[in-house]
């Protein structure tokens, strides 16, 4: 085990609350969509509780809920508001495809969801469609006003950029950052579920974005917090907008990672790109004792790699990015 991994600090959890999803994405779902989990399978709000409570006494000060989509599921604001009451937690936070935003956004906030980050990667209405399954680009901006009106601030945009599917729209989103005083960031598509020569033909690596970006805008450097996977950040210069880059692929920033993932189906996972996990759904089930949940968390965290292999068999729906 490389000493990096064992003396790492994790402080950040991503819950998945659901394998369940609204779009049909081919970079998630590569192979089409999977058969859903059952039911018995997904954790209930009650042990998510348990996992987070434990997560917090391992020193956990951070949890984003995931999916699938998690807006899809019963009475998730309900879930983020006692995720939120959990002592120890400093932000509570959420990514969501956006589609199921505009109702849910000013409850959420209300429930105590300090930030967003919304999945949007196109700006055509069409393209949008074919990328996602059916989605309606008009559901997602709606979402993001709703969010603006909740009093939501410092909301990112993600976008896996793919070349011959989106990756000409880069000079649009770069524009829609500024225009609309946001963040958007720019993701290398990473294989999951998908072998390394399926992927490749639709990769758009880091080098490719900065230099796009620097001929697209007069940009200023950002600072890069710790432990942040945007590997660059740029304001662009004139506006509120900043762009961002994160490159799992060319620029793994593993010996930094900070997070833990847990599956809708009870898995505490060590990496989005390795297998390795821990399986808490069948700790809560047999003695739901919360020290045998704390050292759940040290197993996982011990399983992090120094860097990952570049590919991982799990589906993105399963895990929650």
């Amino acid at each position: 085990m490389d000493e990096r991994t064992t003396k790492r600090e994790i402080t950040y959890l991503r819950v998945s609350v659901t394998d369940h999803c609204n779009y049909r994405c081919a970079y998630c779902m590569p192979g089409g969509a999977p058969e859903n989990l059952p039911r018995s399978e997904i954790l209930s709000y009650e042990e998510i509780i348990a996992v987070v409570r434990a997560g917090a006494e391992f020193g956990i000060t951070k949890v984003r809920v995931t999916g699938g989509e998690p807006l899809v599921r019963k009475d998730v604001v309900e879930l983020v508001r006692r995720i939120r009451e959990v002592d120890g937690l400093g932000e509570v936070c959420m990514t969501t495809n956006g589609s199921l935003l505009a109702r849910h956004a000013r409850p959420l906030r209300e429930a105590g969801l300090d930030r967003l980050n919304v999945s949007m990667d196109s700006l055509m209405p069409d393209r949008f469609r074919r990328i996602t399954g059916g989605g309606e680009l008009s559901h997602v901006l709606a979402g993001l006003n709703a969010a603006e009106n909740a009093g939501f601030g410092n909301t990112k945009v993600n976008v896996v950029l793919m070349r011959g599917v989106n990756c000409d729209e880069l000079p649009q989103f770069v524009h829609f950052a500024a225009a609309r005083g946001l963040e958007v960031r720019f993701i290398e598509k990473m294989p999951l579920n998908q072998s390394v020569e399926d992927s490749a033909p639709l990769f758009v690596g880091l080098d490719e974005i900065r230099r796009r970006l620097h001929n697209l805008h007069a940009l200023e450097r950002l600072e890069v917090e710790p432990c942040a996977p945007a590997q660059l950040r740029y304001r662009l210069i004139g506006t509120r907008g900043v762009v961002g880059v994160i490159a799992p692929i060319s620029k793994p920033f593993c010996s930094e990672c900070n997070r833990l993932r847990l599956s809708a189906d009870g898995k505490l996972r060590a990496c989005l790109m390795e297998d390795g996990h821990v399986d808490v759904k069948s700790v809560i089930r047999t003695s739901g004792i919360e020290a045998e949940l704390l050292e759940a968390f040290k197993q996982a965290a011990a399983l992090k790699p120094p860097c990952h292999n570049g590919h991982s068999s799990t589906l993105m729906s399963r895990i929650g990015g």
